[in-house]
C-alpha cells in the first residue's frame, strides 16, 4: 500500500508550517507517505493499491490509519467541498506521472462512491474525531494558533496519549501501576533492581508465618502509586498478618479506572509483594532517596533527587551533567526546595547509560512513535549502588499540577520541541477555533505565552533562564 500525501503549494509562510505540521501528523499516524506539491505530483508506482489525500485534509493524533478508516475493497472517492481522499486499486489505476494535483482528481472522479461521515471540517471542538479534517485556506493561520494555545500543552498532550495507550499493547508493562512486570523488562536488560522475596496474589495469602520467615523488607501491591499502603518490616518491630490483611482489604480494586490501569487489569491482577530494602545514603532503614529521570526522545532532560529522610514533599532539580537548575524556574511551589548537599556518586554516568538503555527499549516497545517521546525512569539510589523503582507515563496525572507557566511550556516543548519552532510569532493573538470552544476552558492558555516560546527555543536563552538567580 501507498500514501500519496499532497501539499499545498507554498505561496506564503502560512502554507509552509501548515504542510509541516500536516507532515508531522501523518507521520504519526502513517509512517510510510510520500508527500507532492498540488503542482507537481509524480506517483511512480502503477502496481500497488494507493491513498491520494487532498491539499487541505489532514489528519490529528486521534485520527485512525487510513487503512482502518477506509475499509471498502473497491475504488472509492470521499469528496466534501473539494477536499478528497480517495483510495485506487491497481485495476483502475492509471498511469500518472509528472501532473498536478488536479488533473489526477479529474482522472479518478469517475469513481462515484462517497461517504461523507469519514472527513470533517475542523471547527475546534471536533479533536476527538477519529476521522479526517479539512480546513479551508482562510483558516489555516486560526488552526495553527489552535495548536498553540490548546493543543501542543503538556496536559493536553497527556491526554493523547492516555487515548492512544490501547493501540499500544506493550505500554501496560510500563506504567508504575504494573510494579512487577516493569521489573521483569529492567532486569532482563541487565540493570539492577530490589530482590523479590515473596508474591502475594492476594490479602488473604497474608499468614504470620511468611511474614516471621522474610528478611528485612518492603511490602507493598504492584498496582498503587504515590506511596501508598506501603509497609516496612524489620526485626525491631513485628509486623501482624491480620492487621495487614485488613489494611489490604479491597486494594485491587483502588484507583481501577486511572489512567491506564483498565488496561493493565485486562491481563493482569494486582498482587501484593515483599521486596528488598534500600538502605539511604548513610546505610540506615529509613526512606531510600531517589532520582527521577526525565527522558524525552531518547535524552535526559532533567531530573528530581528526593530525599524524604531531610523532607518529605521537597525535592532539587537538576540537568543531566549534575547542575542544578532552580526550582522556582520549573516549579509552582515555593516550599518544594530540598537544598541538600548531593555527594558525587562515582556510578552516576553508567546510571544514565542504563536509563538510556531502558528508553531505547521503551522507544522500540511503542514503535518509534508518538508514545514513546516520554517517559520518567525512578532508581533508589545509595552510596555506592543504584537500583531501578518504576516507570511514570503520566507524572502528577499528567496535569502538571506542581508547575508554573514555563514549566509547563518547557515540558511540552521538550515533548515535541520541532513543533515549537513552528508554532511562533503569528500575527494573531488568539485563534477563532479557541474562541469558539464553549464546552471547554483549557488552563494552558497563558497570556504570556510569547515571552516563554522565545525563551524555549533559543539555547541561550534557555540555558540562562534555567540556571540564574530569580
Amino acid at each position: 500500500m501507498e500514501y500519496y500525501i499532497i501539499l499545498k503549494e507554498e505561496k506564503n509562510w502560512i502554507f509552509n508550517r501548515f504542510n509541516e505540521i500536516k507532515k508531522w501528523f501523518i507521520k504519526n499516524i502513517n509512517k510510510k507517505a510520500s508527500f507532492f506539491y498540488e503542482n507537481d505530483v509524480n506517483p511512480n508506482s502503477t502496481i500497488n493499491d494507493f491513498y491520494i489525500v487532498s491539499p487541505n485534509v489532514f489528519p490529528l493524533l486521534f485520527s485512525l490509519p487510513l487503512e482502518e478508516i477506509l475499509i471498502y475493497k473497491s475504488s472509492f472517492l470521499i469528496e466534501i467541498e473539494n477536499n478528497q481522499i480517495a483510495y485506487i486499486v491497481s485495476q483502475k489505476k492509471r498511469l500518472i506521472l509528472n501532473t498536478n494535483y488536479d488533473n489526477i482528481m479529474k482522472s479518478i472522479l469517475e469513481i462515484k462512491l462517497k461517504d461523507n461521515t469519514l472527513i470533517k471540517h475542523f471547527d475546534g471542538l471536533n479533536y476527538n474525531s477519529k476521522l479526517w479534517f479539512y480546513i479551508n485556506d482562510d483558516e489555516i493561520l486560526h488552526f495553527l494558533k489552535y495548536l498553540e494555545e490548546k493543543y501542543f500543552t503538556w496536559t493536553f498532550l497527556n491526554y493523547v496519549k492516555l487515548r492512544l495507550a490501547e493501540r499500544y499493547k506493550s505500554i501496560i508493562y510500563y506504567d508504575g501501576k504494573n510494579k512487577l512486570e516493569s521489573k521483569k523488562i529492567v532486569e532482563d536488560l541487565g540493570v539492577r533492581t530490589p530482590k523479590v522475596y515473596h508474591i502475594f496474589e492476594n490479602e488473604k495469602e497474608i499468614t504470620q508465618e511468611i511474614l516471621d520467615k522474610l528478611p528485612n523488607c518492603i511490602i507493598k501491591p504492584t498496582n498503587l502509586d504515590g506511596g501508598k499502603l506501603i509497609f516496612k518490616k524489620q526485626n525491631k518491630e513485628k509486623l501482624e498478618a491480620k492487621k495487614l490483611v485488613k489494611k489490604y482489604n479491597n486494594f485491587a480494586n483502588l484507583f481501577k479506572d486511572k489512567e491506564i490501569m483498565p488496561l493493565i487489569l485486562e491481563s493482569s491482577t494486582p498482587k501484593i509483594f515483599a521486596e528488598e530494602y534500600i538502605t539511604d545514603l548513610v546505610g540506615n532503614n529509613k526512606y531510600p532517596c531517589e532520582f527521577k529521570f526525565y527522558v524525552f526522545n531518547n535524552e535526559i532532560k532533567f531530573f528530581l533527587a528526593i530525599n524524604k529522610n531531610i523532607n518529605f514533599k521537597a525535592f532539587d532539580f537538576f540537568d543531566k551533567n549534575f547542575k542544578k537548575i532552580r526550582n522556582e524556574k520549573i516549579t509552582s511551589s515555593s516550599k518544594s526546595k530540598l537544598n541538600f548537599e548531593w555527594p558525587k556518586f562515582s556510578y552516576f554516568e553508567n546510571l544514565k547509560k542504563d536509563v538510556i538503555k531502558i528508553y531505547n527499549k521503551f522507544n522500540a516497545d511503542m514503535e518509534e512513535s508518538f508514545m514513546s517521546r516520554f517517559i520518567r525512569i525512578d532508581f533508589f539510589i545509595t552510596k555506592d549502588n543504584y537500583y531501578f523503582s518504576e516507570f511514570s507515563l503520566f507524572p502528577n496525572g499528567g496535569f502538571g499540577g506542581n508547575l508554573n507557566t514555563f514549566g509547563k511550556f518547557y515540558f511540552a516543548y521538550n515533548l515535541v520541541p520541532e513543533i515549537f519552532k513552528l508554532l511562533i510569532d503569528f500575527p494573531i493573538k488568539k485563534s477563532k477555533f479557541v474562541e469558539n470552544d464553549k464546552k471547554e476552558k483549557n488552563k494552558d492558555i497563558f497570556e504570556d505565552c510569547t515571552k516563554f516560546r522565545k525563551i524555549i527555543i533559543n539555547e541561550k536563552k534557555l540555558v540562562k533562564y534555567l540556571f540564574e538567580k530569580s
